[in-house]
């Protein structure tokens, strides 16, 4: 039996084991293929699968590019070969691999759409508009991609644009990250009363999240509504000890004049963070400290 077709055999059985989830005879099997033709394109490609698949992302890297010099126009070795770059944070090379990905294979939606978000993380916002954009006009039901083109609105403070394309991602699967993000909007628009709302709806899920009871509490307090703003805080601080909550409840205290009490609160918040005097004194009455 010639090396080609022992290669084949080894290949074929790799590819059962796979989709068996059997991921370590599948490994040998490729090993196999790669040994008896190191030219195997498909055998790199399903290894780096393989490496992928166990958190080995300079491993999944190195088979991909091995995928590549055979095959230059691999479009999945590109696809994968960026989502193994975007793990490792190395974003710029995660957009030239989706951008090749997107050049070979037509219609790649979600080419698009993951080098938009390596774009976005990159702070690339515009270029994130219109990776979604792109992803949107092949498949109009990505609702992922309206929601990142909708994230990337609100940070060019697009807050308008930024709204219609949460909405839409909303109708398309409402879950807890699009109420968020509707809050976060809303909040920046100063519509405190439905960013209170739709906070109100991400913490029913998330009732231990420290960080969503503290932005409501800023929307509280936006709205003069000192008594919640407190209680949210509050709770913000039983699920996780943090200068920032402290420092605001400290302004709500001083803005109801329960001056003893906002002298201790700034006291822990000192304790934690002694920078927090520089932040927080300003806000409140330094009579109230005397």
């Amino acid at each position: 039996m010639g090396n080609t077709i022992k290669a084949q055999k080894a290949l074929e059985d790799g590819l059962g084991h796979y989709q068996a989830g059997n991921l370590d005879v599948a490994a040998e099997e490729f090993k196999k293929a790669i040994d008896y033709d190191p030219r195997s394109a498909k055998a790199h490609f399903n290894t780096g699968l393989i490496s992928y698949r166990r958190g080995e992302f300079v491993t999944a890297i190195n088979e991909f590019t091995a995928c590549l010099s055979i095959d230059d126009r691999h479009a999945k070795s590109y696809f994968q070969r960026g989502l193994a770059n975007y793990r490792l944070k190395q974003f710029n090379k995660a957009i030239l691999d989706y951008s090749m990905a997107v050049k070979y294979r037509e219609n790649h939606s979600l080419g698009y759409y993951n080098r938009g978000l390596a774009n976005y993380h990159s702070l690339n916002f515009h270029h994130t508009i219109f990776d979604c954009s792109m992803a949107i006009k092949i498949d109009s039901s990505y609702d992922r991609a309206w929601n990142n083109r909708g994230l990337a609105y609100f940070q060019l403070h697009k807050y308008e644009d930024a709204l219609i394309d949460l909405k839409v991602a909303q109708k398309l699967n409402s879950n807890d990250y699009t109420y968020h993000n509707f809050a976060n909007t809303h909040y920046r628009m100063q519509n405190n009363q439905l960013a209170i709302y739709y906070y109100t709806i991400t913490i029913a899920h998330a009732p231990n999240d420290a960080n969503l009871h503290m932005k409501r509490a800023l929307a509280y307090k936006q709205n003069n509504k000192l008594q919640e703003a407190s209680k949210d805080l509050r709770q913000s601080l039983r699920i996780r000890m943090r200068p920032r909550p402290l420092m605001e409840l400290t302004m709500c205290q001083g803005l109801v004049k329960s001056y003893k009490t906002a002298a201790k609160t700034f006291e822990r918040a000192i304790l934690i963070n002694p920078r927090s005097h520089s932040q927080v004194a300003f806000h409140v009455d330094t009579d109230c400290f005397s």
